[in-house]
């Protein structure tokens, strides 16, 4: 009875807080059981619970593969986030250089004075004038 209780559950779960779900079950099934018999079970407690080595071994490489696959996961989102980045700035260089044009097509030559100015101030101090 028991290992057909404890056979529904995963081991980390018959390890967790689970466990005293799983006692539980265990008991109602055997005071079920026992009372067939006119015994009373008045406690039972899930204490010591083993596994085979194999068995233990087989759930340490499931979680050790479930570990690497949950790190995979976190890479491919994190290089999603990366590529939207990627695509959000050169989206926002594109609006800049859009912008840009706009402005060169609407003010013509005087944007491109203005920048000239711009350029040009920095390295020297001049007088600006429209021959520039």
């Amino acid at each position: 009875m028991v290992r057909e209780v404890i056979a529904g559950y995963t081991v980390s779960a018959i390890y967790s807080e689970d466990r005293r779900v799983i006692a539980d079950k265990i008991s109602k099934s055997l005071e079920k059981h026992l009372a067939k018999y006119k015994v009373v079970l008045t406690e039972f407690l899930l204490d010591e619970v083993t596994f085979s080595a194999a068995y233990q071994s087989a759930i340490e490489e499931k979680q050790r593969a479930r570990i690497e696959l949950d790190t995979k996961d976190n890479i491919i989102v994190e290089k999603q986030n990366d590529r939207d980045a990627v695509i959000t700035r050169a989206e926002g260089e594109a609006e800049a250089i859009k912008l840009k044009v706009d402005a060169l097509n609407r003010f013509g030559n005087s944007y491109v004075k203005y920048r000239k100015a711009q350029v040009l101030g920095k390295r020297t101090k001049l007088i600006i004038n429209d021959d520039l």
